[in-house]
């Protein structure tokens, strides 16, 4: 998950966590779904690193 070139007063902590919530309820369906564990991975901000 992650835009793929956000600037960087949209990395926030809010809409990160936001998106980190997003992306944790996403897995919760799939893993629910398909019947098996899912990684969760996301890039945020890494322009920035």
């Amino acid at each position: 998950g992650g835009d793929c070139a956000e600037t960087f007063e949209a990395a926030t902590a809010d809409k990160i966590s936001a998106r980190v919530r997003t992306i944790l309820q996403m897995a919760v369906v799939l893993t629910y779904g398909a019947a098996m564990p899912v990684i969760k991975m996301g890039r945020m901000a890494g322009q920035f690193a």
